[in-house]
């Protein structure tokens, strides 16, 4: 915890600082916010890509946390332009699965299919093999609502093969 109390450099700071307000989604999304806020100031005045991309996602987590669905999206969206932008694999495979999760929770049932898509296929990518996993339950969540048993298993299926082998 020291380690995070005393940043050394202002790179460092925005990584902490999103650390810290990532840790605090589901305690306290609000204060988050104050934390993640800091974070994307800091990450444009030190004109940090990759930080400004992982603040947006971060800001668009705890807003769904909060349950501002409208600024939920709008800063996934953002978060995913910057990713693209700086070619953040890694951060859009979970901005993407988040897009789709707040977009489901809106009703936007096939919008939501689209970003668990593009999730899956970029964590394919990178072998993110945990992260697939999530995708493909949140793809068989959407094929269940649809009626579609038969896909909804199966992306259930190949999530569970996946994670199995992932021990």
């Amino acid at each position: 915890l020291q380690r995070l109390e005393t940043p050394h450099d202002e790179a460092k700071e925005v990584l902490w600082l999103n650390e810290i307000a990532f840790a605090l989604k589901t305690s306290d999304p609000g204060r988050g916010v104050s934390y993640a806020e800091m974070a994307l100031t800091q990450s444009q005045e030190q004109r940090d890509s990759l930080g400004e991309a992982r603040s947006l996602y971060i800001l668009g987590v705890l807003n769904w946390y909060l349950g501002d669905l409208g600024k939920a999206t709008d800063y996934l969206f953002s978060a995913r332009r910057m990713g693209e932008l700086v070619s953040d694999s890694l951060g859009l495979g979970r901005t993407y699965n988040n897009l789709g999760l707040v977009l489901k929770e809106d009703g936007e049932d096939s919008l939501a299919a689209v970003y668990f898509r593009k999730s899956l296929d970029v964590r394919n990518l990178i072998d993110d093999r945990e992260g697939m996993a999530y995708s493909l339950i949140n793809l068989g969540d959407i094929a269940l609502r649809k009626g579609k048993k038969t896909t909804a298993l199966s992306n259930y299926q190949y999530a569970l093969q996946i994670a199995q082998s992932n021990q």
